[in-house]
């Protein structure tokens, strides 16, 4: 069916309604739609009023207005033809709870309708201001476009009047057997990790809404079917029956594309998400990417455009040895850098053999009064060393804290964050030091690993890859001690490590006097300077 005359796909158009948009709540779309119903009709303040308390036992909403001359006001005050789209995508970026909204870049990656596809787009308001230009780019399809929430329903009815091959329901989609028809193509973005809203009665393999989502709108696909679904991170590393999940996509349906989105492709969250996309119609090939993102500042921007940074397929077979999607730990596998390391011919161990302990540090409760205890956090942790003269002090009798107690020569990893940090501890005369729970402990076998050769180690560009490899982020660097047993170390002779370590203090020692010489001379020079008035 034929959809309204052209409505180009073009970005600025988009960043242009974007722009300049004021707080909307209930109270304007009642005055709009109060408006748009009856703008013909010459309502006096009583009759408006009364149209109007119509329309919100309509659509199940309390009346909103003190009074029927705040509401007359407001409605005096609303164009005859309200921008729907633009009431959309404010009320829902103004939304207290589950604001996700689509960026453009993000709608051309997901968008692979063709023509005669019969399409869903669930949850519609998240593509807004986007969907009339999705439905105008695509007159040849059937579009289905869901909400759970009634008045979104009704201004997605709005935006798209006139559209005679767009149908919308107000229907949810995290409630199991969501629906009997089958489709060529389906856009979702589910709203992330809310178990409350999916009732346990539903049997899902996990309760979490996106994932609920995802395994409820896999039997909706055509024999020739795509989904794309926006997912947080959990989906590629967790456990249980997230992991059951996963080998359920694999084993049932064909994986096409598995990719990690940049912060700002989804607007007005900082959620880590990755853009899945399953197929009915076989492939053996799977896409791996990971993308970044143009001219971002803050999660309350949208962004100017998706570059793709790194790009490989792998085999179905391959993933499922890989046992996750981890997609650092799958690119590592292609990396030039990872390559000359595996092929550098030194001999490696994982560090589960070659060190004493492997644990994370201390939680600390907030309350604790300042003690005789020093407590390292990340703030403590520079490029180089610890900076030991600001920690933060706590007393505690607890045996088990003991345990936490840090040794000379333990190798201290920033555990979360965004930095990847490391530095060498030496204990203290006037205080024995443990670490916070930010903070992972590696503590060397003296006898095999130097404790200096291990920092430079994984501060090194490989050395940063290979923990990335192994962190479970979702919005930041989430690291835990289970997760660097398995990774490898190469492992020179003690005397080798030993010299690497000695020349690397050397150096580090006399690039710290130098710079301290530097300054004091630059301190000097910009004292006098700045006192060139007071000479005798």
């Amino acid at each position: 069916m034929q959809g309204r005359e052209d409505n180009t796909w073009r970005n600025d158009h988009i960043l242009k309604s974007q722009t300049n948009i004021q707080y909307i709540d209930i109270s304007t779309f009642l005055a709009a739609e109060t408006k748009a119903r009856y703008n013909k009709e010459s309502l006096s303040k009583d009759e408006a009023y009364g149209r109007m308390l119509f329309i919100a036992d309509e659509i199940h909403v309390a009346n909103p207005f003190y009074s029927p001359e705040d509401f007359y006001k407001a409605y005096l005050q609303m164009d005859d033809y309200p921008d729907w789209e633009n009431i959309l995508y404010t009320m829902v970026k103004e939304a207290r709870h589950n604001s996700i909204l689509v960026s453009y870049p993000l709608a051309c990656i997901m968008d692979e309708i063709e023509g005669n596809n019969s399409v869903l787009i669930t949850e519609g308001e998240k593509f807004a201001p986007n969907l009339q230009l999705i439905v105008s780019k695509h007159p040849d399809c059937n579009f289905t476009i869901t909400t759970g929430n009634i008045v979104y329903a009704k201004i997605i009815e709005h935006i798209l009047n006139g559209y005679h091959n767009v149908t919308i329901q107000n229907t949810n989609i995290y409630k199991r057997n969501y629906g009997d028809d089958c489709f060529d193509r389906i856009l979702s973005v589910p709203n992330f990790g809310i178990r409350d809203v999916v009732s346990a009665s539903e049997r899902f393999l996990n309760r979490e809404t996106d994932l609920a989502a995802f395994e409820n709108l896999l039997p909706c696909l055509s024999p020739k079917g795509k989904l794309a679904i926006v997912l947080s991170a959990r989906i590629t590393f967790g456990s249980g029956r997230i992991e059951e999940l996963r080998k359920h996509v694999v084993n049932t349906y064909n994986l096409e594309m598995i990719a990690e989105l940049p912060a700002g492709a989804l607007m007005n969250t900082g959620v880590k998400a990755f853009l899945i996309k399953v197929a009915m119609e076989k492939t053996d090939q799977i896409a791996i990417c990971k993308y970044t993102a143009v001219n971002y500042k803050n999660k309350r921007n949208s962004i100017d455009d998706i570059n793709c940074e790194e790009s490989i397929t792998i085999s179905r077979d391959a993933l499922k040895k890989n046992g996750n999607w981890n997609i650092d730990k799958i690119l590592i596998q292609r990396d030039s850098a990872f390559s000359r390391y595996q092929a550098s011919g030194i001999e490696k161990f994982s560090l589960y053999e070659i060190t004493e302990r492997i644990f994370r540090g201390k939680s600390i409760l907030r309350n604790n009064t300042v003690g005789s205890i020093g407590v390292v956090n990340i703030s403590n942790i520079n490029k180089y060393d610890i900076s030991y003269d600001d920690m933060d002090t706590i007393e505690d009798d607890d045996l088990k804290t003991y345990r936490y107690i840090l040794h000379s020569g333990d190798v201290l990893l920033t555990a979360r964050g965004t930095v990847i940090r490391t530095a060498v501890f030496k204990e203290q005369e006037k205080f024995e030091c443990i670490a916070s729970s930010n903070i992972i402990v590696i503590r060397p076998w003296s006898e095999i690993l130097n404790s200096v050769y291990l920092k430079i180690f994984l501060d090194s560009e490989i050395g940063h890859k290979l923990i990335r490899s192994q962190q479970q982020g979702i919005t930041i660097m989430n690291i835990s001690p289970n997760d660097l047993k398995d990774m490898e170390i190469p492992l020179l002779s003690l005397s080798e490590q030993e010299e690497i370590a000695n020349e690397y203090t050397t150096a580090y020692e006399e690039y710290k006097k130098d710079l301290a010489e530097v300054e004091s001379r630059w301190q000097n020079i910009s004292d006098r300077l700045q006192t060139f008035w007071d000479k005798e």
